[in-house]
């Protein structure tokens, strides 16, 4: 069995020299400390598996983001050979070239990375609020998280972090920039997107793979005019379809997800793409608060729709009526999925990251979406 990391092992020796320290604590911080050894071994059983071709590779996922030259790279690989480069284009690779990204994982010793490298307390992130400009990050945003490598092994995964304040991993950052490279070794035309709409049919036609496509749809009432309707979130990545009911005052029961079967999936793309998702206004009417978001590889729709000043149902016209069209078909998958999908254990957060920074810019805009209309730019 692996030993504790460094970092674990000092933070062990600090905590039991604490005055005050009961055998109780002892006992878990010793618990964890196993689990997190356990975890890791696990995690370099089912990477060698892979590898020497004991285990599918269908069930692999590898994640990375980091920054090159003057922008931030990033890859998502799928052991089918399916590649995302930079969330902009699509291309496929073949086995070998999965087979050598893991086997690049296990040569730079990844499993035995410890979890993040650099700051995520306090002190430092008064010294990241200090050596970035206002301008470039508010205080409360936190340390600045550099990159990140995420794998999944089917039930298997590991996520090492690198912040940019503080420690520095020299190794992290060079099997990062070593898996970047899957891209650019890639041959063939990659497909891509001009627009969402463009997207959408190019999934309904199978240029692009389901893997290309997520929705959020957020649905909340208004607790305090206690209006008893539902909360929920529905969340759509590739054909899983996520669902989890958000009560007010209330802790969240857990998620039910289920495989959309191939032929719904295709119903809901075509859907989206005859009521031109891409036309609705980002602002329109709804009695509840409701933002739906639609992603194709990097071309992205967002719509907020609630009780806005001088806006009612028959503002918008045929546009307000397509977008009801699209939340009823995505209200009755949510109770399907209420219904027919399988509890899941709640997701484990996902490193920030290039998305996380957008959704602060998509909060700082919906302040300004919340104008009357006539305020409000029509896309």
């Amino acid at each position: 069995m692996r030993g504790p990391s460094p970092r674990l092992a000092v933070c062990l020796v600090a905590l039991l020299s604490l005055p005050g320290v009961s055998r109780a604590e002892e006992e878990r911080e010793a618990r964890k400390t196993e689990k997190d050894s356990d975890s890791s071994d696990r995690f370099a059983r089912e990477l060698s598996k892979r590898i020497q071709g004991k285990a599918p590779l269908e069930d692999v996922r590898v994640d990375v983001r980091w920054p090159v030259v003057d922008h931030y790279a990033s890859i998502r690989l799928y052991g089918r050979g399916l590649l995302i480069c930079d969330g902009k284009s699509q291309r496929t690779v073949p086995r070998d070239a999965v087979l050598s990204t893991l086997q690049n994982l296990r040569d730079g010793r990844f499993s035995a990375m410890e979890d993040y490298y650099g700051a995520a307390g306090e002190e430092e992130e008064e010294r990241e609020r200090q050596e970035h400009k206002p301008e470039e990050r508010k205080p409360d945003e936190g340390p600045a998280l550099k990159g990140f490598v995420e794998v999944r092994l089917g039930s298997a995964a590991r996520t090492v972090q690198q912040f940019a304040v503080g420690d520095q991993s020299p190794e992290l950052e060079a099997l990062a920039l070593k898996l970047l490279t899957v891209c650019g070794n890639a041959k063939g035309t990659p497909a891509t997107a001009s627009n969402l709409d463009d997207g959408l049919r190019k999934l309904t036609a199978g240029t692009l793979a389901p893997e290309t496509f997520a929705l959020v749809l957020h649905r909340r009432a208004d607790a305090k005019a206690g209006d008893g309707g539902e909360s929920f979130i529905l969340e759509v990545q590739g054909r899983r379809v996520t669902d989890r009911p958000m009560p007010a005052g209330q802790t969240p029961p857990a998620p039910r997800s289920m495989l959309l079967p191939a032929a719904d999936f295709t119903s809901l793309l075509r859907l989206l793409s005859d009521q031109g998702l891409g036309e609705i206004p980002i602002n329109v009417y709804a009695d509840r608060y409701t933002d739906l978001r639609v992603t194709v590889l990097d071309r992205e729709r967002s719509i907020l729709a609630r009780r806005f000043l001088n806006t009612t149902a028959k503002t918008h016209g045929e546009k307000q009526q397509a977008f009801d069209r699209v939340y009823e078909a995505l209200h009755a998958l949510h109770a399907r999925v209420a219904k027919e999908g399988k509890t899941i254990a709640a997701p484990a957060p996902r490193p920030a990251g290039e998305k996380e920074e957008r959704e602060r810019e998509r909060e700082r805009e919906k302040e300004k979406e919340s104008r009357p209309p006539e305020a409000n730019p029509q896309q």
